[in-house]
């Protein structure tokens, strides 16, 4: 009888800890989605570093009727 009983606190116990760590899992590591979110704030906040890259790249791109004015004719 005691032997049932042991076993049943070390399974109730078990399944406790896989409740919790299940939990913990969900509530405190971000989720995949959330990881991405990250990664990509992170990659547009390195590309706007600098005003100047970014103010010559739009001036380089610029084009009126499909033209930029470097095109030889």
């Amino acid at each position: 009888m005691e032997q049932v009983f042991m076993g049943l606190v070390l399974l109730l116990l078990v399944l406790d800890l896989a409740v919790t760590a299940g939990l913990y899992c969900r509530m405190c590591l971000p989720s995949r989605e959330e990881r991405n979110e990250r990664a990509v704030e992170r990659a547009m906040e390195q590309e706007a570093a600098d005003p100047i890259d970014e103010g010559f790249e739009n001036i380089m791109r610029f084009s009126v009727n499909g033209k930029t004015g470097f095109e030889t004719e």
